[in-house]
């Protein structure tokens, strides 16, 4: 069927439409879907013990549950609403649990940037191309937030399951929180970090500063995932980077 004349004639006209209202016809596999991608890489790491950091509404938690993750779930989010909406998601799910607090070099207290869109918050100023970008990425007003580190966290945990995960989303602050899991980072097998290729946030580590840290603790790139794109250049602004531990 699929090498009848017809049929290829027909699947062109087709696509030909999709594109002329703006879709596209992809096949789902690891190249094009962010859901396979994810789901290969948890099963083949046979990852059992997940730090979500930045965690907003558990938006990833979420999604690995819903693609058959199994293991636990640890997921901090330091905005007080945006948190109660967090212990909401959470709350039928055994295994995933919830911390009020954001991740840094050392425990205290900041004041956070708080965005319009909320997942944009940062701890530092947001830079103006972000906001040509993306307006809602303005800071609309400031919440004080209480911080912890990884290597406190983990100093309190008895054993964590299997292979840990490390999932970094902190606008800007990526650095500061692996610098605060400086005497935990070989526990982890995999971190998957986000990495801004221009300045979005004001005084923040551009991504090449993060992956050389990453590079002297003995971690590699394994893959990168697209996460912000000006929809009106098409230029890549932001990818999750995901890094695998040399040493096995």
């Amino acid at each position: 069927m699929y090498n009848n004349p017809v049929y290829k004639f027909l699947k062109k006209k087709f696509k030909s439409v999709l594109h002329a209202f703006g879709y596209d016809v992809l096949s789902y596999n690891i190249q094009t879907s962010e859901d396979i991608l994810l789901q290969t890489i948890l099963r083949q790491f046979n990852i059992g013990s997940i730090l979500d950091v930045g965690a907003n509404e558990g938006q990833f938690a979420k999604r690995l549950i819903e693609l058959g993750y199994r293991g636990k779930i640890f997921s901090f989010e330091p905005i007080a609403g945006v948190y109660h909406t967090l212990l909401k998601n959470a709350s039928p799910y055994s295994g995933w649990e919830t911390i009020n607090m954001g991740i840094g070099s050392q425990p205290g207290e900041l004041l956070l940037n708080i965005s319009e869109n909320l997942a944009s918050s940062s701890l530092f100023p947001v830079d103006k191309k972000s906001l040509d970008a993306d307006p809602t990425t303005r800071a609309t007003h400031q919440e004080r937030i209480k911080l912890t580190t990884i290597d406190a966290f983990m100093s309190g945990q008895g054993s964590l399951d299997k292979e840990l995960l490390l999932k970094l989303d902190v606008q800007g602050f990526e650095l500061e929180a692996l610098k605060g899991a400086i005497h935990n980072l070989s526990k982890f097998r995999l971190i998957q970090v986000e990495l801004s290729f221009i300045k979005i946030y004001e005084g923040a580590p551009l991504y090449r500063e993060v992956i050389d840290f990453l590079e002297e603790h003995n971690f590699e790139v394994f893959t990168f995932i697209p996460a912000f794109v000006d929809v009106k250049t098409g230029r890549m602004l932001q990818a999750d980077g995901i890094f695998i531990r040399r040493d096995r």
